[in-house]
This record gives structure tokens, C-alpha cells and sequence, in this order.
């Protein structure tokens, strides 16, 4: 006779050698947060691409979600120059720019599509 080995380690639970980990799933697309070109990286495109959304109307954001690099739930030019203040000035990163995560915020910003995250 075997007896069932039953082990909770925080949020999963784990009985023989099938686990099941607990928590709310993210809902919505995952991206990168600041990465307005949607190539996958955080780089001077990002805040170039924010502006010319903003100020020139010559491009399309395919994922509001990601040009929000501060996670407001709006994208303005703040956006752009957070972007910035990251790559040339030593600022903070923005929230999720460098892991694939949907939006943690509640905000009427979408992504519609979002390749370097599989999505």
C-alpha cells in the first residue's frame, strides 16, 4: 500500500508529482512595458515612436498598453520622456519592461497585438 504524498508550499499544492500553483491569472495580452515599437526592447524607437503617435499622428500604437511606460493609464508625452530618462539619464526603469506581463492596472488602454511575447 502507497500512501499519497499531499505538500502545500505557499500558493501551490502539490499531491504525488502533480502540482497545481494558486493565484488569480493575468487577464489581457502580456507585453513589455515602454515598448511603444513593439520589437521587444526598451530603446530610443520607443520614445521617438510615443511622439510621433502624440505630436505627428504619423504612426499607429498596435499596444497602448506598452507605450504607458508609467502605467498611468494614459499615453502622453510623460511616457516618452520616462523612456528616456531611463536609457540616457540612469532613471527607473518603467514597471515590466523587462518580462513579459500582462497590464497589473486597471485602464482603458489595449493591446492588440504584441508578437515578442507570443501573443
Amino acid at each position: 500500500v502507497t500512501r499519497d504524498r499531499v505538500e502545500v508550499l505557499g500558493s501551490s499544492i502539490c499531491i504525488e508529482e502533480i502540482c497545481w500553483r494558486g493565484g488569480i491569472a493575468p487577464r489581457g495580452p502580456l507585453f513589455h512595458r515602454g515598448d511603444a515599437d513593439t520589437d521587444g526592447e526598451l530603446s530610443l524607437n520607443d520614445a521617438i515612436r510615443t511622439l510621433n503617435f502624440l505630436f505627428l499622428g504619423t504612426v499607429k500604437l498596435v499596444c497602448d498598453d506598452a507605450a504607458d511606460s508609467d502605467d498611468n493609464g494614459e499615453v502622453t508625452m510623460t511616457d516618452a520622456l520616462r523612456t528616456l530618462n531611463f536609457l540616457f539619464l540612469g532613471g527607473p526603469q518603467p514597471p515590466g519592461a523587462d518580462v513579459c506581463a500582462a497590464d497589473a492596472t486597471q485602464d482603458e488602454l489595449e493591446c492588440d497585438d504584441y508578437r515578442p511575447c507570443g501573443r
